[in-house]
């Protein structure tokens, strides 16, 4: 009996654990701005960044007017993901996830040896494959890593906007 409930709460527990486990697989969205995350800028930059958000954050709370951003704000510094670097993901149904990791995973993605530039002239996309689990709102945080593809997809326009290469250079 007692070797019957031990493997019954097993069972149990790994179905709980595949039910919290969601495999995320979308193309790469290069942001023009970091806006989820502190990672990789100065101490001080990373301070005016996050006083900026709790400033925003506490003005929208007290009026009643929580956008999804402000939410998404409130979940990571909650989580304490703020120093954390992360991934942007647009999944099937075009919706844009954003995916937590820790700093050894993220130097595994290499992520950023592509310029946004470069993938679209030669009309390719970076694929993300991982498994995670929800964090809340749109954020996820990365369990296993499964890699990322570099598509070529000869659709796709070879041109961005003057505008957006600006931005992005910056």
């Amino acid at each position: 009996m007692k070797t019957f409930l031990f493997l019954f709460c097993l069972l149990l527990f790994s179905l709980v654990r595949a039910q919290r486990t969601l495999d995320v697989s979308g193309e790469i969205v290069f942001p023009f701005i970091n806006q989820y995350s502190a990672y990789g800028l100065s101490k001080k930059s990373a301070k005016k960044s996050i006083k900026l958000y709790e400033k925003l954050y506490e003005k929208a709370k007290k009026e009643n007017n929580l956008s999804d951003e402000m939410r998404l704000f409130a979940l990571v510094k909650e989580r304490g993901l703020l120093y954390n670097p992360y991934v942007i993901v647009r999944g099937s149904l075009d919706e844009e996830i954003i995916v937590y990791m820790d700093s050894a995973t993220y130097q595994k993605t290499f992520v950023w040896n592509y310029k946004f530039e470069e993938l679209t002239a030669s009309q390719s996309f970076l694929w993300f494959r991982a498994k995670t689990s929800r964090l809340g709102e749109n954020a996820y945080w990365l369990t296993e890593f499964n890699g990322i593809y570099l598509i070529r997809d000869a659709t796709r326009s070879k041109h961005t906007s003057k505008f957006a290469m600006d931005v992005y250079r910056k």
